[in-house]
């Protein structure tokens, strides 16, 4: 490496800290950013102007993401990038260089989206939310597992709801998405828990700098260009009677007849399975995909006895604790505009309901 005047060097008078960085690693840090001219110190100082991440989490990320405008937020990565640079590259640069490495938001976030009404605001369809998820690194999921970091909801109930609650899953409202997208950091989830946070604050504090930020981007404006990038220029397909989401408690009610229901279908033909499924998901109600945790009702024609149904199926009304229901459930229960678990709705063990109940 040719030897260089500290005048050339890109980390001149640059103060580094860290937070969650192994030993090893921080040794090896701070001398590379000491070659290129910079200094790193443990605690976070009022001159500090980048920390080196290696877990979102801790108190010191949030403080910055919270209070310090002024802090580049970069992985451990990108100080070995730069340095690589440098050794290898006899041109000039500065401590501007870390621009073109910004720490993706959502990076090694796992977020489970699954059950969004409708918005009349687009910023808040869950396509464009998991779209802002993967422009910044995350990764999303309908399925709840032991690996989700967050999920995404706004409404206090429903089987993932409970769940996350019960394993210590964050769940916060669609907000932080936008939020943390526009502050360029993952905002605190205390701020944007729905099971803690009252409607009207959620949010609330959880940046005190947005007057700070330099060249923000306005996500609260639907951005075209990403939307795009992950579904293509076709937009996503709203339901017309749920376009706006009720004002009303009583609206949103009959809309969300269903929102605390997974189905597996079996047995109809793929015009009846088509149509049940689009009604379904009109009410709220959710189709199982891939985690059978979340499954609630087991739905299957009126013209088929229980006992007909495969083994497989069996046990898995036994291992899930499902309920057993027929078409006649989601009929009766669109009459009805809530849950009808009758007579009606519950498949007979020996004979059949064939009262051509046509799915059209």
């Amino acid at each position: 490496m040719e030897s260089r005047t500290n005048e050339c060097l890109p980390f001149k008078d640059l103060k580094c800290s860290s937070t969650s960085i192994s030993s090893l690693m921080k040794k090896d840090l701070a001398n590379k950013i000491e070659i290129m001219g910079g200094t790193f110190v443990s605690d976070l100082l009022a001159d500090t102007e980048v920390l080196i991440v290696g877990d979102v989490t801790t108190d010191k990320y949030k403080f910055c993401a919270r209070k310090r405008a002024d802090i580049k937020l970069i992985g451990p990565e990108t100080i070995s990038n730069v340095y690589r640079l440098f050794v290898n590259n006899s041109r000039e640069f500065d401590k501007s260089i870390l621009d073109g490495y910004p720490m993706p938001t959502f990076e090694n976030f796992n977020i489970c989206m699954s059950r969004l009404p409708a918005h009349k605001e687009k910023i808040y369809e869950k396509e464009y939310l998991v779209a802002l998820v993967r422009e910044f690194g995350g990764s999303v999921s309908e399925a709840l597992t032991k690996d989700s970091t967050i999920v995404v909801a706004v409404e206090r109930k429903g089987k993932r709801y409970t769940k996350a609650i019960e394993w210590g899953v964050p769940v916060v409202h669609p907000k932080w998405i936008l939020d943390s997208a526009v502050r360029g950091a993952v905002l605190d989830t205390k701020y944007y828990e729905i099971d803690k946070v009252p409607s009207a604050d959620i949010g609330e504090d959880s940046c005190l700098v947005w007057d700070q930020l330099k060249d923000p981007v306005d996500y609260y404006q639907f951005n075209e260009d990403i939307y795009n990038k992950y579904y293509g220029k076709q937009k996503p397909i709203v339901n017309k009677h749920l376009e706006v989401v009720p004002d009303d408690d009583a609206a949103l009610e009959k809309d969300s007849i269903f929102v605390s229901c997974c189905f597996y279908t079996y047995g109809f033909t793929d015009r009846q399975t088509e149509k049940l499924h689009s009604v379904i998901r009109q009410k709220g109600g959710e189709i199982f995909e891939e985690d059978y945790n979340s499954i609630t009702h087991l739905l299957i024609p009126s013209n088929i006895a229980f006992r007909t149904i495969p083994n497989d199926l069996r046990k898995l009304i036994d291992n899930y604790d499902l309920k057993v229901v027929n078409e006649w459930f989601v009929e009766r229960s669109l009459f009805y505009e809530k849950i009808m678990m009758d007579s009606w709705s519950i498949p007979r063990k020996y004979c059949t309901m064939s009262f051509n109940l046509k799915i059209i």
